[in-house]
């Protein structure tokens, strides 16, 4: 949903406790300043196509890598944490890719923050349509709803594709299931809110124009699914 934890904390209390702790940073690395000592955590694992790298590369960061057990044996190499040859294109196109995100962070932020906040003023001003995740403690590319007046989001996904608007009904991972969302569940929202969430994810490539675009066609499209009511 973008809401950005206090990671700090939440490493405080697992520390005195002597629990490990790791932070799936996957969508923070490239949109946000990350420091990993000041995190306080274990483990953190990113991604490069998140900030504009390579596909199916990444990176598991670790305090203390002689804790972590190896998935995958066989040659030994990295000191047998990881066997298998190493993907030196997709590691170099990695760090290539971070520190030119790195390099343009301030400005990009500031461009995503602004779309992001018009569009949140916008979509909450249709009845129905509500924010979810922490409105100010956020990502500055990302945007969630719950559109309560349809019986699943999918449909009004399917919709703004037709009008050449790319969103998602949640995560990457459950994009093909029809459950409603547990994470939206987890946070107290009923199962029909949760089945009808909306999330926008802005680059450095979109554009004021584009999220107007938007927000003038979202009151239409909410309408005409509204009305093919609540049987999925």
């Amino acid at each position: 949903v973008g809401t950005i934890q206090d990671i700090p904390a939440l490493a405080k209390v697992a520390r005195a406790r002597h629990i490990p702790i790791h932070t799936d940073a996957v969508q923070a690395v490239g949109q946000i300043q990350v420091d990993i000592r000041k995190l306080g955590v274990d483990y953190l694992s990113l991604s490069a196509h998140k900030f504009g790298g390579p596909l199916g590369v990444g990176a598991l960061i670790c305090r203390i890598p002689n804790m972590l057990p190896p998935l995958i044996f066989g040659g030994g190499q990295e000191k047998t944490r990881r066997s298998g040859t190493e993907n030196v294109p997709g590691i170099v196109g990695m760090a290539a890719a971070l520190e030119e995100r790195v390099e343009r962070m301030e400005a990009e932020t500031a461009h995503l923050t602004a779309l992001r906040d018009r569009l949140i003023g916008g979509l909450t001003k249709i009845p129905g349509v509500c924010l979810t995740g922490d409105p100010e403690f956020r990502l500055p590319g990302l945007a969630s709803f719950a559109v309560e007046s349809v019986a699943h989001s999918t449909f009004i996904v399917n919709a703004l594709n037709e009008r050449n608007v790319c969103v998602s009904s949640g995560s990457a991972c459950s994009a093909s299931s029809k459950e409603a969302s547990h994470v939206l569940e987890a946070m107290g929202y009923d199962e029909r809110r949760a089945r009808c969430a909306l999330r926008f994810s802005l680059g450095p490539e979109n554009t004021a124009e584009e999220v107007e675009q938007v927000l003038e066609i979202m009151p239409a499209v909410i309408e005409e699914q509204s009305r093919k009511g609540f049987e999925f």
